[in-house]
């Protein structure tokens, strides 16, 4: 079940000419999203443990679902748990992040899944093999926490606008077959009954 509330960080000024972050909700319900009522789910899939924990606190403060994955073979399975976002290392090993990148955009339901590839190298020198392969960003390690924040929370109501216009899509189309239905019966009927007043007519 994965109903319920979540929390996001916005920063407000402290009266000292200073900012600091404050916890509200991040349920996607501003009027520009005017969505979700479930919490959405992280994917942090790095090979360092300390790492994977470091980031799985960053999105559990946002109010976020957490799983993680300690290589590539895992992140691929827990695909089917319901990703909302993943959080993907690019060196890792058995399966590397622009493998799992690539194999996550050729599944159908996850081509509008946020991936943001984390490398410890410089990461203009992976941004276009990045973006080849799906990615919507790359950050570089160590991670700045308000900037991961922000990123990953951009990413969540942009994915939860495009999950709400296709929901709002599939309902428009279930709505106009039913439509087309009652209209193709009632012109059933119409026909049936210009029928039976001409039949006199051409006896």
């Amino acid at each position: 079940n994965r109903s319920g509330r979540s929390g996001s960080d916005r920063h407000w000024s402290d009266g000292g000419g200073g900012f600091r972050w404050a916890r509200q909700p991040s349920t996607i319900d501003s009027p520009l999203i005017g969505y979700a009522t479930m919490t959405q789910r992280v994917l942090i899939v790095d090979d360092d443990p300390a790492v994977r924990r470091a980031h799985a606190r960053s999105a559990k403060s946002l109010g976020y679902d957490v799983e993680t994955a300690a290589d590539g073979v895992e992140a691929l399975a827990k695909l089917a748990l319901g990703i909302d976002l993943v959080l993907l290392d690019i060196y890792m090993p058995n399966v590397d992040g622009f493998e799992v990148a690539a194999r996550i955009r050729e599944l159908p339901t996850n081509r509008l899944v946020p991936i943001i590839m984390v490398t410890g190298s410089d990461k203009e020198a992976w941004y276009p093999r990045a973006l080849e392969v799906g990615a919507n960003d790359v950050m570089a390690k160590p991670l700045n926490t308000d900037e991961l924040r922000l990123r990953i929370r951009w990413l969540m109501e942009l994915k939860a606008a495009h999950d709400q216009l296709r929901d709002s899509n599939a309902q428009l189309n279930e709505s106009v077959l039913r439509a087309t239905d009652d209209l193709r019966t009632a012109l059933g009927r119409a026909i049936e009954s210009e029928r039976r007043i001409s039949i006199p007519f051409a006896a």
